[in-house]
């Protein structure tokens, strides 16, 4: 009897820890609630088909907000799908989460967190989350797993969750994983960083924070002490975050893909400096070590620092315009890896790769392209309602009403003077675009019958993303290659 009442609670035990994340399903406890949005939204994207051979990016958020897809892409020849999330998973997950959705040619890529190579268990986050959400989303290799991860789980946050699913007040989430049932309305302008909506990230599922470096991350950048994880050798070799590296380049390279290292974003600041021989060595002599195990960390850690302006609210989180010189640096790192595959365009636009770095440098707060020109174009609308209060019209553009003017224009007159009566009435002087370019390609552009007017900023280099920000800002009839402002029927010129 007492054998069979201990099989019996050794069986039921069991059955609770295997079936324990059922029980706790649609919990109202407080946690990440834009995790299943995000991994719906990647795995739809890591699904596409696609001609084209995929890059992969996995790590922590210094991934997913860390790169700008459409300049991978545009630089190689590949379909780039960002699978960051957070840094508190572990890593195992991103094995699971690729188990059998790639194919030959396609390559991974994963700038890790220095803490990952240094994690030797399970964070509470993960397995809060994997009781949660996971088991919706996560992919075991065999229910043995399945119970292990829930057996590895503490007793507290058990308690934790089964205590706020008795007493929390009863919520639905039974549809936050699909993209378009959430309850939430997409915001007009980029919130801080909780909630993640998947309607502020671009086509490949990368997440752009146009906005200068927060002040206190600044104090932080500025400290003496060092703001990222040591990596020393012995995190290289014979540890649990090396096992399960292997283990995820084993199940890629069995699906006929690619799987390469590389740097997190880093800062360029005093305490951590590409100009510090001793840290780029040791970055260096990682590398090598971690080569040893069969792990390739490619690209040259000292090219990988970036200044503290490129970043954004945290020592790991670029900006937009980080986001795109990291992008340009690892096409270039995966150009020099291999020649062959990874192709640049042919034809590289000037605007968007020569003379970018340099372009960034000299703007204002490193406001986003789109931000510059919505500044511009919002002081003028302002002058020209001003302009219609006294005359009752709005100033004509040339040939009747018909041509478009501009700094540089082969529609209408191209002059400096590109609104009539503006000047400097109304305002003190009429922008250029920030590209300052000679070309009619980037200019801004003013058409006015008098009743209506549109003005036009053309051929931005960041579209997608003001879109995901300020739709009405995009030139609907123009599908994305133009910032428009206008009045009435205007709309559609």
């Amino acid at each position: 009897m007492r054998i069979t009442a201990f099989i019996v609670g050794i069986l039921t035990a069991t059955a609770l820890f295997f079936y324990s994340p059922y029980l706790l399903k649609d919990n109202p406890a407080k946690a990440s609630y834009w995790i299943p949005k995000v991994f719906t939204y990647q795995d739809q994207l890591l699904a596409k088909r696609d001609n084209r051979p995929k890059l992969v990016v996995i790590a922590g958020s210094n991934g997913i907000y860390g790169y700008d897809g459409n300049y991978l892409e545009k630089y190689s020849n590949f379909d780039v799908v960002n699978m960051a999330v957070h840094i508190g998973f572990d890593l195992r997950l991103y094995k699971n989460r690729l188990a059998g959705k790639l194919k030959r040619g396609d390559v991974v890529i994963a700038p890790l967190e220095h803490a990952l190579y240094r994690r030797k268990a399970t964070t509470g986050f993960h397995q809060k989350q994997n009781l949660l959400w996971m088991q919706r989303f996560f992919n075991y290799d065999s229910a043995y797993e399945k119970l292990r991860y829930n057996l590895e789980t503490p007793l507290d946050i058990y308690a934790d969750l089964a205590w706020q699913k008795l007493t929390g007040k009863p919520r639905d989430l039974t549809g936050l994983a699909d993209l378009e049932n959430d309850g939430i309305k997409t915001p007009r302008v980029l919130p801080a960083r909780k909630p993640l909506h998947v309607s502020l990230a671009d086509k490949d599922g990368f997440f752009n924070i146009p906005l200068a470096t927060d002040e206190k991350l600044k104090e932080t950048f500025a400290a003496k002490r060092r703001p990222y994880s040591n990596l020393p050798l012995s995190a290289a070799t014979n540890t649990p975050a090396i096992e399960a590296l292997l283990e995820l380049k084993a199940s890629v390279e069995a699906q006929g893909a690619e799987f390469y290292l590389t740097w997190p974003a880093m800062a360029d600041i005093p305490s951590h400096s590409r100009y510090d021989t001793k840290l780029v060595n040791g970055y260096r002599q990682f590398q090598a070590k971690l080569k040893q195990t069969g792990l390739d960390l490619i690209c040259d850690p000292a090219k990988n620092f970036m200044p503290v302006k490129y970043f954004s609210d945290t020592v790991y989180h670029a900006n937009s315009w980080g986001a795109i010189d990291r992008s340009i640096k690892l096409a270039q790192c995966l150009k020099r890896l291999d020649g062959d595959r990874f192709q640049f365009a042919r034809v590289v636009d000037q605007h968007t790769v020569k003379n970018q770095l340099s372009i960034r440098n000299m703007r204002q707060n490193m406001l986003a392209p789109f931000e510059v020109a919505r500044r511009d174009l919002n002081k003028l609308v302002v002058g020209l309602e001003n302009y219609y209060r006294d005359n009752g019209n709005y100033p004509v553009s040339s040939n009747n009403g018909r041509g478009w003017d501009g700094p540089r224009s082969k529609w209408g007159e191209r002059t400096d003077l590109w609104i009539k009566g503006l000047v400097p009435k109304y305002v003190d002087a009429l922008p250029r675009d920030w590209r300052n370019s000679k070309s009619v390609n980037y200019q801004y552009l003013y058409k006015s019958n008098g009743k209506v007017f549109k003005m036009m900023n053309r051929r931005p280099p960041d579209c997608e993303l003001a879109k995901s920000i300020v739709p009405e800002f995009s030139d609907v009839a123009r599908k994305c290659w133009a910032y428009g402002v206008y009045r009435g029927y205007a709309k559609t010129w």
